[in-house]
């Protein structure tokens, strides 16, 4: 993160702006010009104002320390660049007693609200860093120089040693890898063993399946040749009908012919019979006439 602007209503800062160029800037002025005021302001536009601090030992609460002078409600605006993008964070007070809780996070050049960044993760979110562990290393406030004890700054510089990084540390690790062991198979039990049942209970299944699937084939088999048989037995049956009806014809024309044949004969020798008979008339007829030349 770099912080390009500042704009404050905030303590002594009345309105006030303070540009900052590229690299290391310093700002010297004489007291009360409000240098202080400019690191509380850049650590309250970041983590907010902490409505529950009391003071103690005659120290007063940001709240109050940097109530603005004019009597104006608390506000500020940031100018940062983030991730090579230019965003531009606001707060400003609605309620006295919760200064600076309304929160904006904008892209600079198109005034797009930046998704995600509020304004309780904004400070860890630009600077990696919780505001315990910023006040306690990157910040520096009016105490001075001192860096107090704090677990979460000693787990940090733990994980720095062991690990090369901030987020993690050896020993966390590595209990996570024993419980995440532990969790996959401790002894008869964990998610190891109930996945290899798991898998054991699908080869079953598969088994099964594919023994289904050949019986299914033979079957279809079996289907297929006796449709092939009864179509071959449709056929020749088709084929036996019709060499009997063909058969039957054949005689029954021949039964026809005889029959014709047998009736033009009897025909005939009932023709020949009557042509006899007609003939033996004839011939009892003329011997019967008396003979006229007697």
């Amino acid at each position: 993160m770099i912080v390009r602007k500042m704009t404050a209503s905030f303590g002594v800062l009345q309105n006030r702006t303070l540009e900052l160029s590229p690299g290391l800037n310093i700002i010297e002025a004489p007291n009360e010009y409000g240098k202080t005021t400019w690191c509380a302001f850049l650590r309250a536009m970041l983590y907010g104002i902490d409505t529950a601090q009391r003071g103690r030992a005659g120290k007063k609460p940001d709240k109050v320390l940097y109530a603005p002078w004019s009597g104006s409600p608390m506000a500020g605006a940031m100018e940062i660049t983030f991730g090579g993008k230019d965003i531009t964070l606001s707060r400003s007070t609605r309620i006295p007693s919760a200064p600076m809780r309304v929160f904006s996070a904008v892209y600079s050049c198109s005034g797009q609200p930046v998704l995600d960044l509020t304004g309780e993760n904004a400070g860890e979110t630009l600077t990696g860093a919780s505001l315990p562990v910023f006040e306690r290393t990157a910040f520096i406030g009016p105490a001075g120089l001192g860096v107090q004890q704090g677990a979460e700054l000693e787990k940090k510089i733990a994980s720095l040693v062991t690990a090369g990084e901030e987020s993690g540390s050896f020993s966390e690790a590595e209990a996570r890898l024993r419980a995440l062991q532990r969790k996959c198979r401790y002894r008869t039990g964990g998610r190891l063993p109930e996945l290899e049942a798991e898998m054991a209970a699908v080869r079953e299944k598969l088994a099964a399946i594919d023994k289904t699937a050949e019986e299914l084939a033979r079957a279809e088999e079996l289907a297929e040749n006796a449709r092939l048989h009864s179509a071959n037995a449709q056929k020749n049956f088709a084929g036996a009908q019709e060499k009997r009806r063909a058969d039957a014809m054949a005689q029954l024309e021949a039964c026809r012919a005889a029959r014709e044949k047998a009736e033009s004969e009897a025909a005939r020798r009932e023709q020949a019979s009557a042509a006899a008979d007609e003939a033996l008339r004839a011939g009892i007829l003329r011997g019967a006439e008396p003979d006229e030349t007697a």
